[in-house]
């Protein structure tokens, strides 16, 4: 209702010639710098960042879609009344009114580009990486900060042209001044918290597989310094697993590689399920193979650790006809125990993990080979 009173007004003063009041513009150039503009980079960096972690994630649910489409609503009513705005404004100054137009011309062009790749990403068909999707987003929010800045120097303009001869505008320029340097605080502290956030999604993005979305190799380096002074601290050992599925190459070959994806998802799952204390870590080492790092007390506990990760996986019951020991996807692993903290060699521990790892396979596969290291 509020939309078409809106409209009728402004048809009806534009037909009649109506002057209306010059100080209108100003008032809601204030409003956009102020207000709307902050507001839409705040709507478009929710969407940028959600959107970004879901394509990173590889798979969504429908919750997290009807969420990332609430977003977009929020969005769709801040742009809705940046229009209403710039409408109003129309009526009132045309010049600033032009003005206006070409800024938001932009805006419209690489909104619009961001949006088509929402949509895409709502119907399950987005082809864009996180990165592309995230730079789309940022994109529209550099663009805001184009009109936001040209939007203060209009405004200090404004008033600049209307000081001479009144006094009372000396008070109004003293607290549009004070406005338009809080709102370009406001503006900036607000890009470097987005900035800040966007720094924390890309890193979060850099140590998570994109597949499995566990976390992958970089994060074991970054984690596993911290946790040998750790053990050292508690007094306790430190165990180093490494898994391979079984077959894999055959299971490919005989179900196809998107079968293949699925089943390392579920494998990925269930050891994230094997290992919930904290200081549980697990990590996609690469193609088939997993990797997982824990404080334990003794190579008893080591070992038992290792074998309830082998369990897990064999029952979940993911039919593997090539297995040639076990109707289902069975993975080998084998784990280093190290009772006294002594080394800081991540690639020592690796390797000693690895050999026992193919002692497993060599042994018959579809088991865990524990060790205590000297």
């Amino acid at each position: 209702m509020i939309e078409k009173i809106n409209s009728v007004v402004l048809m009806v003063a534009d037909r009649s010639n109506l002057i209306l009041d010059p100080e209108l513009d100003t008032y809601y150039l204030m409003e956009i710098a102020v207000k709307q503009i902050p507001d839409l980079c705040e709507a478009f960096a929710s969407i940028r960042g959600f959107g970004s972690g879901m394509i990173a994630q590889g798979n969504w649910t429908a919750k997290e879609i009807k969420l990332f489409q609430e977003k977009i609503s929020i969005m769709h009513d801040q742009l809705k009344r940046f229009k209403r705005t710039k409408s109003i404004i129309k009526g009132a100054t045309p010049g600033t009114h032009f003005f206006l137009k070409d800024n938001g011309s932009k805006l419209g062009q690489a909104s619009s580009f961001f949006l088509q790749s929402c949509e895409s990403l709502e119907e399950y068909k987005c082809i864009l990486s996180a990165k592309d999707f995230f730079q789309r987003g940022t994109d529209v929010i550099d663009v805001l900060a184009e009109i936001f800045h040209s939007t203060t120097d209009l405004l200090q303009t404004r008033l600049s042209q209307r000081l001479t001869g009144f006094l009372q505008l000396l008070l109004l320029t003293l607290l549009l001044s004070i406005a338009t340097i809080a709102a370009m605080f406001y503006f900036s502290l607000s890009f470097y918290r987005l900035q800040r956030e966007s720094y924390r999604n890309l890193e979060q993005i850099s140590i998570t597989d994109p597949l499995t979305a566990i976390p992958n190799r970089r994060y074991l380096d970054m984690v596993f310094d911290n946790e040998i002074q750790r053990a050292r601290r508690d007094g306790k050992g430190i165990a180093f697993g490494l898994m391979d599925i079984d077959f894999f190459k055959r299971f490919n070959d005989t179900y196809g590689h998107q079968e293949g994806d699925l089943a390392l998802q579920k494998v990925a799952s269930a050891l994230k399920s094997s290992l919930q204390r904290p200081g549980d870590f697990y990590f996609r080492f690469g193609g088939e193979e997993f990797c997982f790092l824990f404080n334990a007390q003794s190579l008893v506990e080591a070992k038992a650790i290792g074998e309830r990760i082998r369990k897990a996986i064999e029952q979940l019951e993911l039919e593997h006809r090539e297995n040639s020991v076990s109707r289902f996807v069975t993975i080998s692993l084998g784990v280093a125990f190290l009772s006294e903290t002594t080394t800081e060699d991540l690639d020592y521990m690796i390797k000693q993990a690895d050999d026992l790892l193919y002692e497993a396979k060599d042994s018959g596969r579809n088991q865990c080979v524990a060790v205590a290291l000297t």
